[in-house]
C-alpha cells in the first residue's frame, strides 16, 4: 500500500513518524475518515472544513491547503488503485520537546492512508434513535 506522509508518497512500511511526534505521544492532533466511492472521496470538502476548524481550534497550522489535500487524496487513490475505500487524513502538531506545553513552532505531521472498504452487508437492519441529551455549543470538543 502506498501512503502519503509529509509531502511524500511512499510504501507503508517506509512511512516513519518520529517517536517525539506529539500526535503519537499525546494524541495532539486530529483526523477525518472519508468513504471513497467510485474513486471519489464522499463529501471531502466538508470533511476538510471540519478538519480545518479543529486545527484552528488546536492552533495547528496544516502545511497543505484543503484544495491541495483534495488533489493529494485523488493521487493516493489512483496510486493504490482503490476506488472503494476508506481514506484517513491525519494532522498532528508534529515532533516536539518533552512535556505538555508547546512553543508553537513545531512542524505538523500530515499523513493520508487508504484501506479497502468492507464489503456491503445487505442483511443489516438499521434503526435510528434521537438523543435528547444536548451538548453545549461552547463545548470545545464539538
Amino acid at each position: 500500500m502506498i501512503v502519503f506522509l509529509n509531502g511524500h508518497f511512499l510504501p507503508e512500511a517506509q512511512a516513519v513518524v518520529p517517536l517525539n511526534d506529539r500526535g503519537f505521544l499525546l494524541g495532539d492532533g486530529l483526523f477525518e475518515t472519508v468513504r471513497v466511492v467510485n474513486g471519489r472521496p464522499f463529501r471531502l470538502a466538508q470533511h476538510l472544513e471540519r478538519l480545518s476548524r479543529g486545527a484552528d481550534f488546536l492552533k495547528i497550522k496544516s502545511p497543505f491547503a484543503p484544495k491541495e489535500i483534495q488533489r493529494i487524496a485523488g493521487e493516493l487513490i489512483e496510486k493504490n488503485h482503490l476506488h472503494e475505500a476508506l481514506l484517513r487524513v491525519t494532522l498532528t502538531r508534529g515532533p516536539g520537546e518533552r512535556g505538555y506545553s508547546f512553543n508553537g513552532d513545531s512542524k505538523p505531521t500530515v499523513a493520508m492512508t487508504l484501506h479497502a472498504a468492507p464489503p456491503p452487508d445487505n442483511h443489516i437492519e438499521w434503526s435510528l434513535i434521537t438523543s435528547s441529551f444536548r451538548i453545549p455549543a461552547s463545548d470545545p470538543t464539538m
